[in-house]
């Protein structure tokens, strides 16, 4: 992929996207001047993307009171990764299309560091790593269009995966089942194998699925 410097208003998004995940939940109100302070930016990069946020749905803005954080609905929960799911399918089939072992290479050092994540039982460097890995895959299609897309889709998943996943903190063994889904796709790539590669891809999301969203009771299903 091309490589682009990051300009204000870009890493203003990037930024506020990344707080919605670390330090909010549904409800919390985002305020432009508390946000351009934090940042140590001008307004106006703020404010474009507050509302480049608000037109992709992930915040909402309320009149004379500012952007929120929306509850979040099972159907939009279902909805949002099944769009996930159906972009990496495609990537992934783009990548072993392009047999470069320098991919795989990157999806395995991903893979241990996620072993090790887990031997130390740190869910926070877990949980990036896993994502980094996903990221890596898409973005090694080679497609930006493909990534683009995926990148808006994988933040609000995000939000449904550290919103309500608090007990997979505990959860050791199914952080290990999502390790044993990575190296199983990994090992399907390697054998230049796409339908085992997609049976993988699904089989991960469905324990992705399973516990980011319908063991979860926290939501507005509206």
């Amino acid at each position: 992929m091309s490589q682009t410097k990051e300009n204000s208003e870009d890493r203003a998004y990037r930024l506020i996207a990344e707080s919605l995940i670390k330090s909010h939940s549904p409800g919390d109100f985002l305020f432009e001047s508390a946000l351009t302070h934090e940042l140590g930016m001008s307004r106006t990069p703020v404010a474009i993307a507050l509302n480049r946020l608000v037109s992709e749905g992930l915040i909402k803005k309320q009149p004379k009171k500012g952007c929120y954080i929306p509850k979040i609905s099972l159907k939009d929960a279902h909805d949002v990764f099944r769009v996930r799911r159906i972009l990496e399918l495609e990537a992934i089939a783009l990548v072993i299309a392009q047999k470069d072992e320098g991919v795989l290479t990157m999806l395995h050092a991903n893979l241990d560091k996620a072993t090790l994540a887990i031997r130390c039982d740190n869910f926070d460097n877990f949980h990036s790593v896993d994502l980094e890995f996903h990221s890596d895959l898409v973005a090694s299609s080679k497609n930006e269009y493909l990534y683009e897309a995926w990148k808006r889709v994988s933040i609000r998943c995000t939000m449904y995966s550290v919103y309500f996943s608090s007990s997979l903190r505990q959860n050791q063994y199914l952080k290990e089942t999502l390790h044993q889904d990575h190296l199983e796709i990994l090992m399907a790539m390697r054998n230049n194998d796409v339908d085992t590669a997609i049976i993988c891809i699904n089989n991960h999301f469905d324990n992705i699925v399973s516990y980011a969203v319908d063991n979860t009771l926290v939501y507005d299903n509206v």
